[in-house]
């Protein structure tokens, strides 16, 4: 089950998981979701095999015995390059000009997707800012965190 919501903006909203005990990247769908348990079990979410009907990951930030994993939502935007799915996290490269009128000197940036206050931001500059500069994916901040500087 992908969880699908749609805003004004008609903007999908999707989820992954980081699995911080198993490093690994989880999508949802083919038989994985997230329950949202609320107050009930003091767990705020959990990531679930619904085939072998097992938890994953749990989302419990006071867990002693299971490290909590890391929830991420999709931007919404698409890679330019590959076309892939840019979620909070992934590590992005752009170039900008030099923003002087005849020079054609670009500057390469790395950034990391992250969620703040109520946007996605890279380096502090909210992305619906950004969404006509185009960009590509080269990793995540799990994964692959050698690429940010």
């Amino acid at each position: 089950i992908i969880l699908k919501i749609y805003t004004t903006m008609q903007r999908e909203i999707k989820f992954r998981v980081w699995g911080a005990e198993t490093q690994k990247m989880y999508y949802l769908g083919h038989g994985l979701s997230l329950h949202f348990n609320g107050n009930k079990n003091k767990i705020p979410w959990g990531l679930y095999d619904d085939i072998n009907e097992v938890r994953l990951v749990t989302g419990d930030i006071n867990a002693i015995i299971n490290e909590p994993g890391k929830l991420m939502q999709f931007t919404g935007l698409r890679d330019d390059i590959k076309g892939k799915e840019p979620y909070e996290g992934d590590i992005v490269k752009y170039y900008l000009d030099s923003g002087i009128e005849g020079d054609d000197t670009q500057t390469e940036y790395i950034e990391a997707i992250e969620w703040v206050g109520c946007g996605f931001e890279l380096d502090g500059v909210p992305l619906t800012l950004l969404e006509d500069w185009p960009f590509e994916i080269i990793g995540n901040i799990y994964e692959t965190p050698q690429f940010l500087k």
